[in-house]
């Protein structure tokens, strides 16, 4: 039997595997044929028939298959051992789950109500700023000294509304983009 007779009838018998496995079995004998070849050897005494060699690969390739779609032995226990750690880490776990959800909600709280004073204490001195101003302007005609002193204290306080306006915007601002970040790492963190 030639080379080219012995892969046709290989290749005819293995017609049942994938076309990769197929080939890849091919090319190996091919080669190996190549090699006995050269040094003046039968074919069918080194390989045996074609018939043979097809029946071990088919035999082989269903063994790799096998052992592809078989599951690890250790996956259901180590499957049991996660749920009764989950079990027992429930009691404790849950409580520190709340507790960081309670924290972060206070620091929520807080921020906004340190936002809150400080806008709130803004607007009072800008109508307490606004508020001494028209009032230094009935006054002029009794004292033209506390007329002048009642502007600047309104001008003052009108300045100190500005101030805490940019102020309360910055710090909101800041503050709430640190507290999102924080809740976020926090949050990936404890996915991990």
């Amino acid at each position: 039997m030639t080379k080219t007779e012995y892969l046709a009838e290989l290749k005819r018998r293995l017609r049942h595997l994938t076309e990769v496995d197929r080939e890849d079995a091919l090319v190996y004998y091919e080669e190996y044929l190549d090699e006995v070849e050269m040094e003046g050897v039968d074919i069918i005494e080194r390989l045996g028939p074609p018939r043979e060699v097809a029946a071990k690969v088919l035999a082989e390739s269903a063994v790799r298959e096998d052992v592809k779609t078989e599951r690890p032995k250790s996956s259901g226990i180590k499957m049991t051992w996660a749920v009764i750690l989950a079990i027992f880490a429930a009691p404790i776990a849950l409580p520190i789950a709340i507790s960081l959800g309670a924290t972060a909600f206070a620091l929520l709280v807080s921020l906004v109500a340190v936002v809150v004073a400080f806008g709130v204490t803004g607007v009072a001195l800008g109508i307490g700023g606004i508020a001494y101003a028209i009032g230094s302007i009935f006054t002029v005609g009794q004292s033209f000294p506390s007329a002048l002193m009642l502007l600047g204290g309104g001008l003052i306080m009108f300045g100190l509304f500005i101030l805490f306006f940019k102020a309360t915007v910055e710090i909101s601002r800041k503050s709430f983009n640190a507290l999102s970040k924080w809740i976020g790492e926090t949050i990936l963190r404890r996915a991990k």
